[in-house]
């Protein structure tokens, strides 16, 4: 069912057609009509006791009376339009056949919309001599005023009068179209409601009219993008009643954070390493895909994930460590909580901080809080922070194919938070270190019809993308993920 306004916007938008095909038939019977006989034209300094805006010598109209001498915007060459085209014979406003100029349609003698020293009217007039736009006097007026001379310029299709509300109409109508197009169709409106009850959504009245337009346009551009050659596709998830804008504001870095920063110290070795790999099934080293919520919290999802597995890999035993206490207690590292930080900081900060404590003795609240750290209950400790040089991929493959999963950064931008499956890739982001706003954990790499990618996982969730996991284009620093590569060495 429609919502009430739309039916009301609707009925609005055929009556303002209606309107307008008055206005054009009107406009085609006047085009019909013979012209009427030439009048002779007023003398200059004629005095109108009732011209169109007001009397000879007073008026309170928005252009400002005074003395009117000669047709001011009285009649002579007056065609369809209160201010229609005008002869001005001085200055003015440009060009001797100045065409769509907004003033009127007359022959003027000598003084131009007002006299030719004086106005207190809205546009406010004062004595210009010779140039229309820019004057000997100045003036503060919106359209600069001056006494006009000597030049006759030919003004046309002035915009007051019948084609003026002609195009309010047209824009009016302009204005309402967008509303009608995008109305969704019964079917669309219950699917966007299934969506709503199976990611546990509702709105107020005010609210779901527009969390339904965002739907529908997600899921037309998804739609789009699926129907057209890419090496990835995408769907319909949690975030898909949301703009870009707002994802990116509750779910990205907020502060930036330039991992330019990092001091590589990765040695590259001669030893073979194998040309693909998958920590999830060489053994119970990967922890299941968590879920960072509303919070720019991804930094610490990717450094817990890679120092459970580091753990894991060194010593057999796999725990579930707390991202909570890197939020709380890692500002002194640079890093800003819900806002964001960096994987490489975080591991300096559980290295100095002797110690990370387990998830279930400091649960994950998805917001800032203050330190609730104990020593006693730390269980994972970390001898060594490897940061791999800036933009050396190779160095990434080399260090997850021989030692353990690497935490990384890169640019996510609209498409990547509908991403569904296949090998994502974007030509348009960005590849340098200042704009990386998403930290990760690769877990693996491999080719796929020639395509070689990361295998990489996410903190969205398991109903996002492959079981929240991604794979992304590798050899190319896609979207930053070069840039900022690190991974601890676990005490144990």
């Amino acid at each position: 069912m429609f919502p009430d306004y739309l039916l009301l916007i609707n009925l609005f938008y055929l009556r303002v057609n209606r309107a307008l095909r008055g206005f054009l038939w009107a406009g085609a019977a006047a085009a019909t009509q013979p012209p009427p006989p030439p009048r002779s034209p007023a003398r200059a300094g004629t005095r109108l006791p009732s011209a169109a805006l007001g009397s000879a010598r007073s008026c309170s109209a928005p252009f400002g009376c005074a003395r009117l001498r000669s047709v001011l915007f009285g009649s002579v060459r007056l065609r369809s339009a209160p201010f229609g085209p005008v002869r001005l014979r001085s200055a003015g406003l440009g060009s001797d056949r100045l065409d769509w100029a907004p003033f009127g349609s007359a022959r003027l003698h000598s003084s131009a919309l007002g006299s030719p020293r004086s106005c207190s009217a809205q546009f406010g007039w004062t004595g210009l001599r010779s140039a229309g736009l820019g004057s000997a006097r100045s003036c503060s007026a919106p359209f600069v005023c001056a006494r006009l001379r000597s030049v006759p310029v030919r003004l046309r299709s002035a915009p007051f009068g019948w084609a003026m509300r002609w195009s309010a109409l047209v824009a009016v109508a302009a204005l309402l179209a967008p509303a009608a197009a995008w109305a969704p169709s019964a079917e669309e409106e219950l699917q966007f409601k299934a969506w709503m009850l199976q990611n546990g959504r509702s709105y107020g009245p005010s609210e779901y009219p527009r969390r339904l337009r965002i739907f529908l346009g997600n899921k037309r551009r998804i739609e789009e993008h699926n129907a057209g050659n890419h090496s990835f596709q995408m769907a319909l998830n949690q975030f898909s009643d949301l703009t870009f804008p707002e994802f990116k504001k509750l779910y990205l870095w907020r502060e930036p954070q330039n991992c330019s920063a990092t001091k590589g110290n990765f040695l590259r070795s001669s030893g073979p390493y194998p040309d693909s790999i998958d920590w999830r099934k060489k053994g119970n080293y990967v922890t299941p895909v968590k879920n960072q919520g509303a919070c720019g919290s991804c930094w610490t999802f990717s450094t817990t994930g890679c120092l459970e597995s580091a753990i894991a890999i060194t010593s057999g035993k796999l725990f579930s460590l707390a991202e909570q206490q890197l939020i709380d207690c890692a500002q002194a590292f640079n890093n800003h909580g819900c806002s964001g930080g960096l994987p490489s900081q975080a591991f300096e900060y559980i290295l100095y901080n002797k110690g990370l404590m387990g998830e279930d003795a400091y649960p994950y609240r998805a917001k800032n809080g203050t330190c609730k750290f104990q020593l006693e209950k730390a269980i994972a400790f970390v001898k060594d922070v490897i940061n791999i040089t800036q933009y050396d991929e190779d160095g990434m493959v080399e260090a997850v194919g021989k030692y353990n999963p690497v935490s990384f950064a890169f640019e996510v931008t609209g498409d990547f938070m509908h991403y569904r499956k296949g090998v994502y890739s974007n030509p348009r982001c960005e590849h340098t270190p200042d704009k990386v706003n998403h930290a990760v954990l690769a877990v693996g790499y491999g080719e796929e019809n020639g395509r070689p990618y990361w295998i990489v996982k996410n903190s969205w969730g398991p109903m996002w993308g492959m079981d929240g996991y991604f794979l992304i284009e590798r050899g190319k620093n896609m979207c930053g993920l070069a840039a900022c590569a690190s991974y601890p060495i676990p005490q144990v």
